[in-house]
């Protein structure tokens, strides 16, 4: 998939809600679907908070190695539950 840098900033400025899964098969949306599952676990989410592309703010979600996720807010880690994500911002 492919996103223009104005497609996916004009995306979040709209202010759409966008749902993400921490694990996705990709196999139904290859062309050899007999090669089998093609899972990808998510590991980061890069969040824009702001009215336009001009300002705002950017902060992520990661996912340690230990399978715990933390908010990265400039000097500011903080723990977040895997339930949390969807709604964390």
């Amino acid at each position: 998939m492919h996103t223009s840098r104005r497609g996916l900033l004009n995306l979040l400025v709209v202010g759409l809600q966008v749902d993400f899964y921490t694990h996705l098969d990709m196999a139904p949306y290859m062309s050899n679907r007999r090669a089998g599952p093609q899972m990808y676990e998510l590991f980061g989410v890069l969040v824009h908070a702001g009215h336009s592309v001009h300002s705002g703010h950017y902060f992520c979600f990661v996912r340690a190695p230990n399978g715990l996720w933390h908010r990265m807010d400039d000097v500011q880690v903080s723990q977040v539950r895997t339930s949390n994500l969807p709604t964390a911002f």
